[in-house]
């Protein structure tokens, strides 16, 4: 029976999932289906911690890249379970030399910078390889599509795997197009145990049986009682095979499962960051506009205090006029001076009526925030989203002018 070199690759475009990986790769958490006595035969080149991974992947990154990019590809690399024998464990050839040219497969295909770690791991059930990869391009960019994107480009990696490294060692390529899916090792390790145990059985029988009939003293209770052993280990040997079916079918079905959770959680990911990218573009035109709208409420404060006083000024230019045309009319120019005085009056009430309630700006505030109304000797400064605080100067005091909107932007109101 033919046996088969296994190559299987998983994507990750986080550190969340690189670091979960790590922990099991250098079991610095409690993996179930190994063997802790075994552990320390693991051979690991490279990285030697999941701390040690996550930074070796990081600094081999671009500065820029997309949220979703795939960071690193773990690449699984292994063999059927027949391949490596039942005594693997004891022998010193555990499939290194096939290992040795895998690794020199994946320097060749990626680069031997962008392998960042390979493990040997000898305490589990079969033997195996795990390597962490940072797909960066000849031309330095970081493309996971470019090695591993989409069927077609996987199907031809297993067969460039199979021909170039497998061949060298007996291994032959998967069925292509095939709809066998990877199996959990807890449910799957036991029974091909069981089944590699009853496989050995039969052979045994199968030699003595075919001792007996070369035997021309046997006798015929004997090859009887052979053969009827050898019928009940084979159908023992049907019954694992049954439930390594059914094993086969749940995990395919655990595994769909999984695939399609996966692509709710991928479509889930993307409408957020559409809705985050909205919510950006609302802040930056929310920001705009409270800038523009303070500068514009500044002018506008000054522009109403400036016709208040105008209007004062020629009212009273109005009367003086008057009297110097009739100067029986001398009583009168009082009466616009009044009247000038009056309408400065009304203006400061005015004032003083739109910043009711409006706090004492501190010394800090009238340092360094806008001014944006002036009326007499009162200065109101802005403190950003629609509040303000006010300040009356002794006499003697400079009041201060209302900033231009350069000013505006140097006091730091856009983004109050």
């Amino acid at each position: 029976m033919a046996n088969f070199a296994i190559l299987r690759v998983a994507k990750m475009n986080n550190f969340g999932s690189l670091s979960a990986s790590g922990q099991h790769n250098f079991r610095e958490r409690i993996t179930k289906n190994a063997d802790d006595e075994r552990t320390t035969l693991n051979e690991i080149e490279g990285a030697e911690s999941t701390s040690e991974l996550v930074k070796a992947v990081s600094d081999l990154l671009p500065p820029k890249r997309r949220k979703d990019a795939v960071i690193c590809i773990e690449y699984m690399i292994s063999a059927s379970p027949e391949h490596f024998g039942e005594d693997w464990r004891e022998v010193k050839n555990h499939g290194a030399d096939y290992f040795k040219d895998a690794i020199e497969w994946l320097e060749k295909r990626h680069g031997k910078g962008n392998v960042v770690c390979t493990t040997v791991h000898l305490d589990e059930s079969t033997p195996h390889l795990a390597a962490y990869v940072v797909p960066r391009t000849m031309d330095g960019r970081l493309s996971a599509k470019d090695f591993v994107g989409g069927r077609s480009a996987l199907s031809k990696m297993q067969t460039s795997f199979a021909a170039e490294v497998g061949v060298k060692h007996g291994l032959v390529r998967g069925v292509e197009r095939s709809n066998a899916v990877h199996q959990d090792n807890a449910k799957i390790a036991p029974m091909t145990a069981e089944r590699l145990a009853l496989r050995k059985r039969v052979k045994v029988l199968e030699d003595e049986v075919e001792r007996l009939v070369k035997s021309a003293g046997a006798g015929g209770a004997a090859l009887a009682a052979a053969q009827k052993a050898l019928e009940q280990i084979q159908g023992d040997l049907v019954k694992v095979h049954g439930a390594l079916a059914l094993a086969t079918s749940q995990a395919k079905a655990e595994a769909k499962a999984k695939a399609q959770a996966q692509d709710e959680l991928v479509n889930v990911q993307s409408e957020l960051v559409s809705v985050q990218g909205a919510f950006e573009k609302l802040q930056k035109r929310y920001d705009h506009t409270h800038k523009t709208n303070v500068q514009f409420l500044g002018e506008l404060n000054q522009l109403d205090c400036e016709k208040k006083a105008l209007v004062a000024e020629i009212d009273a230019l109005r009367e003086e006029r008057a009297a110097a045309i009739d100067p029986a009319v001398e009583v009168q120019g009082q009466d616009g001076d009044q009247k000038a005085q009056k309408g400065h009056q009304e203006a400061q009430e005015a004032f003083k009526e739109k910043w009711v309630g409006v706090r004492e700006a501190t010394a800090t505030e009238r340092q360094h925030l806008p001014v944006v109304d002036v009326c007499g000797d009162q200065a109101v400064y802005s403190l950003g989203r629609g509040n303000f605080a006010i300040h009356t100067f002794a006499p003697g005091e400079v009041v201060p002018q209302l900033r231009n909107v350069t000013e505006l932007q140097k006091g730091g109101i856009a983004g109050r």
